[in-house]
């Protein structure tokens, strides 16, 4: 039995932690979340963008302006040549077919806008794209299997989105289906056969489409995560709903922190 001095220090500390996550922001998903750029000025310094969660930094190329996002700042960039480059890593590759992409985009126009492309060419693995073509004016997810095939997947093209209007798109992979989410509610879903496919050599391209120098983004991108599982439809609403993931990350981590720290008394 514990000492009643340290039962109540370890109930105050859990108490007020649990409080604070509660206040920030609790509904965030955390659980098996690879990599959160915030595209947050606090979390750019000079060309490189910190990944707030993990350890996947990257490179912005071109010169893409830090504005007001959804949540604190965001990227706007400008369709030409503005990207950000994530280098390639074991932690951005899957074995499993359970995958999730988020992210908030404000798009302003654009053919082809390839919001996060994971390789080059017919070398990816995974990608977020969004189209204002009168035909296919939607967003899109699409994955890879280990024989090169892509499931190229847009939602509803009757859907005709406002430019210049914040959205929150989400691809995911569930074993032998294709999801994709809007705004927290679901879209539309579609088969995969096979296994997801690695991509070991090629980095991430943030805003456009792999090495082509074309399929840039014109838009404004923020919050943008990578899961290493398939989100429920609870949780992709709650992060929907979300104000502050940050806050809910950090919370996490003081938890962590308070139960690091906690020293009990030998036996």
């Amino acid at each position: 039995m514990l000492p009643k001095t340290v039962t109540t220090i370890f109930l105050v500390a859990f108490i007020a932690t649990a409080a604070y996550i509660n206040s920030a922001d609790a509904k965030f998903v955390t659980t098996d979340l690879v990599s959160l750029w915030t595209f947050d000025n606090a979390d750019i310094e000079g060309k490189m963008v910190k990944d707030f969660w993990g350890n996947n930094d990257g490179e912005i190329k071109g010169a893409p302006q830090i504005v007001k996002g959804n949540i604190g700042e965001a990227l706007k960039f400008d369709g030409v040549k503005d990207w950000v480059e994530i280098p390639s890593d074991p932690s951005l590759d899957f074995k499993e077919n359970s995958v999730t992409l988020t992210v908030w985009i404000k798009p302003h126009a654009g053919e082809d806008n390839w919001i996060l492309y994971d390789g080059d060419g017919g070398r990816a693995a995974y990608a977020l794209v969004h189209d204002d073509r009168a035909a296919s004016d939607t967003f899109g997810v699409s994955f890879w299997n280990t024989a090169g095939v892509r499931v190229n997947f847009f939602g509803n093209g009757k859907f005709k989105h406002p430019l210049d209007e914040w959205y929150y798109v989400v691809g995911l992979l569930e074993g032998n289906k294709v999801k994709l989410y809007v705004n927290g509610k679901f879209e539309k879903e579609t088969g995969f056969d096979g296994k997801i496919r690695q991509n070991t050599q090629d980095p991430i391209h943030i805003a456009r489409y792999g090495y082509a120098d074309n399929y840039f983004v014109d838009g404004t991108i923020d919050e943008l995560c990578i899961y290493g599982r398939a989100l429920t439809d609870a949780e992709i609403e709650a992060n929907y709903r979300a104000k502050s993931p940050t806050a809910a990350v950090r919370a996490a981590g003081k938890l962590s922190t308070c139960w690091g720290k906690l020293k009990l008394p030998k036996p």
